[in-house]
């Protein structure tokens, strides 16, 4: 269900609890490689944080250096640059197969707490959801379902064409608060399948 309907999801649990609930960077490292390894074609982290470090940098390098899409939510504290997990994330990969999602409400408009674009504008993608953890599985979805419905596109020419086809929103161009623009899963659709048939 949802908008990679009949998709196969591979989940994994990577909280903590104590006294507090945590995500181990460990765990999420050995759960990217384990996905990379089962065939992912698309890892959707719906995490948030001020930082992120060894051993799920290189985790995610691997993963995009395979040719797996990254998404990753952009956190949701109403700054005008993605959180620090998100944002190093992108900044150590340097890969257009790592995007950034950022959140709208249904009117197009940046979700409040949303985190904009900022320093992270060439990876980030504004999806629906009040907040990014929400977005991020919509990126994500749009994903699957170009790869699915288009198995022979890469993993790089989906993650273009859905960077490419989002709606412009906010000042003409990238911008430092909806990053590539808006989602438009239709548009993404009609150009995967015109790139698929070689046109």
């Amino acid at each position: 269900m949802g908008v990679a309907f009949e998709a196969n999801i591979l989940s994994y649990n990577t909280q903590r609890c104590s006294s507090d609930c945590f995500h181990s960077m460990d765990d999420v490292a050995e759960a990217v490689d384990d996905a990379v390894r089962r065939g992912a074609r698309v890892i959707n982290l719906s995490l948030v944080g001020g930082f992120s470090r060894e051993p799920l940098l290189s985790a995610l390098s691997r993963a995009t250096g395979a040719g797996v899409i990254v998404v990753i939510a952009a956190g949701n504290n109403g700054g005008s640059h993605p959180e620090g997990f998100a944002l190093q994330n992108a900044q150590f990969t340097n890969s257009r197969l790592l995007i950034i999602a950022g959140g709208h409400d249904a009117n197009g408009q940046v979700a409040s707490a949303t985190s904009r674009a900022g320093d992270g504008a060439q990876w980030y993608l504004s999806a629906y959801g009040g907040a990014t953890s929400f977005s991020a599985p919509v990126v994500s979805g749009a994903a699957a379902l170009l790869a699915a419905s288009f198995p022979n596109l890469s993993g790089h020419q989906i993650a273009t064409i859905l960077l490419e086809t989002a709606n412009d929103a906010g000042a003409p161009g990238q911008d430092p608060v909806y990053g590539n623009g808006i989602l438009n899963i239709g548009r993404a659709y009609e150009r995967a399948r015109q790139v698929a048939a070689g046109n």
